[in-house]
């Protein structure tokens, strides 16, 4: 049996260093996001690279606009970042499916979909990341 000496310092350590490089957690998180947009958009014939464009775009809008809301949040002195968080998938749900079917209800719920799907794919990455850190730490 592996036992693991501190299993918090490295779960920290790895959380550090996604929050210090949040573009590059937003390159890796496209990645997935683009995955699941590509499966959703099958007929629509893009590329992979040409949908990760968008997904970038959208991911670093999203990133402008939160550096806004945490303004807001330390002038306010208030929580807004659920509602930031709120405004952010609906912009990313309404910039990705106007970019594929901007007449259509079903592809803003497919552009929403992917979202949700790629954020918690990248999730399952990050754990299997931590578990296999954990495992072959030493």
């Amino acid at each position: 049996q592996y036992e693991v000496d501190d299993p918090e310092k490295s779960v920290n350590e790895i959380l550090g260093w996604l929050l210090n490089n949040l573009g590059y957690v937003n390159i890796i998180v496209s990645l997935f996001v683009t995955a699941w947009t590509q499966l959703f958009f099958l007929k629509k014939g893009y590329k992979f690279f040409e949908i990760n464009v968008l997904i970038l775009f959208v991911l670093g809008m999203n990133m402008l606009f939160f550096s806004v809301v945490e303004i807001l949040e330390s002038l306010l002195h208030t929580r807004v970042r659920q509602i930031g968080a709120i405004i952010g998938v609906a912009y990313s749900s309404w910039a990705i499916g106007s970019f594929f079917e901007p007449r259509k209800i079903s592809a803003y719920i497919k552009a929403f979909l992917s979202h949700v799907f790629g954020f918690i794919t990248s999730m399952i990455a990050l754990v299997a990341t931590i578990v296999l850190y954990h495992h072959f730490s030493s």
